[in-house]
């Protein structure tokens, strides 16, 4: 059941963003929207009604606890039911989890349209993550002010909620503005929070992106820590930051990365490092549609890249998948 927090005409939600709204279709033939850097689900009768009168809301399944935006009909045409066969809406506001007061820390705090994506360790469960999002119902960037301008390796302490959305389980908002920078760590931590987080795999396959297919299946957590070496971080022919690398001695090549303090480093050779410890995600969705097939891809990125020396990391001999 979706329940629905806030509401409002999609044309007057295009003005404000001043972004052009396209809606794509996957090729399991569901549909989404994408306006900017916002994006979000489409219901599947929205062309039944002129477009004046599509609305755009902020929704929250209350099965799975997820948050996005959704375009669909007037609520009132269907006396509170989403044209979405597959489900069925109410209006009252979304139940939240009460604030909680939380330690982490951050091992990533990595560029993201319209700003910063930190995360990191819970200090109180350390083999979880935790992912700042800004309380938008879309998860979108933070600004640096909101998280007291730390940085990787920083312990920062805040009162916030967890705001899960799709594979994105790990994503909390903070509250009042309470997040406060109380300590600095070593790389030697770094280590320790290496061996304690939960998962250390690639999602089940060794290429940059999952798809359409694959994501559906994903039960892992969405961010991983990786022990890697023959590190080489270049930029492709689009001007884009990617990362090569071995991990348990597979060749992984062309990962999107985000980590801008080596941005302005990249040269014509790229940049090479022996050994590293790198964090990487996958997206909450499976956000890209390629243009010709019309295949749907969720593409991994690494957000940190730490250059250790081989020796910091104990290198399992198992396949983490």
């Amino acid at each position: 059941m979706l329940q629905f927090i806030k509401t409002m005409k999609v044309n007057d939600f295009v003005k404000r963003a001043g972004e052009k709204l396209e809606v794509l279709k996957s090729s399991k033939g569901n549909l989404y929207f994408t306006c900017g850097d916002i994006w979000g689900k489409v219901a599947k009768d929205w062309e039944s009604v002129p477009s004046e009168q599509l609305c755009i809301s902020v929704c929250t399944d209350t099965e799975t606890g997820d948050t996005f935006p959704m375009i669909h009909c007037p609520l009132e045409r269907n006396s509170g039911k989403t044209p979405d066969a597959q489900t069925s809406c109410q209006r009252p506001a979304t139940k939240r989890t009460g604030p909680m007061r939380k330690r982490v820390l951050l091992l990533a705090v990595s560029c993201k349209k319209g700003g910063l994506c930190p995360g990191g360790i819970d200090l109180d469960n350390p083999a979880e993550w935790i992912r700042i999002v800004r309380d938008d119902g879309q998860a979108g960037a933070v600004q640096g002010h909101e998280i007291d301008f730390a940085k990787p390796l920083d312990v920062i302490e805040f009162v916030g909620r967890p705001m899960p959305q799709g594979k994105q389980r790990e994503n909390w908002v903070i509250d009042n503005r309470s997040c406060r920078k109380i300590a600095t760590e070593s790389m030697q931590r770094l280590v320790r929070a290496f061996d304690e987080y939960g998962y250390h795999g690639f999602w089940n396959n060794l290429r940059p992106f999952l798809s359409e297919e694959e994501f559906d299946k994903v039960t892992q957590p969405s961010e991983s820590l990786l022990f890697v070496s023959d590190v080489r971080i270049y930029e492709n022919d689009y001007g884009k930051a990617k990362i090569d690398f071995t991990w348990e001695k597979f060749s992984v090549r062309g990962v999107s990365m985000t980590d801008q303090d080596f941005y302005y480093q990249i040269d014509d050779e790229g940049i090479r490092y022996k050994w590293a410890i790198i964090v990487i995600s996958i997206p909450a969705y499976c956000d890209w549609t390629h243009p010709d097939t019309g295949e749907g891809r969720a593409y991994k990125f690494v957000s940190k890249v730490f250059v250790v020396d081989r020796s910091v990391a104990k290198v399992e001999d198992d396949l983490p998948f």
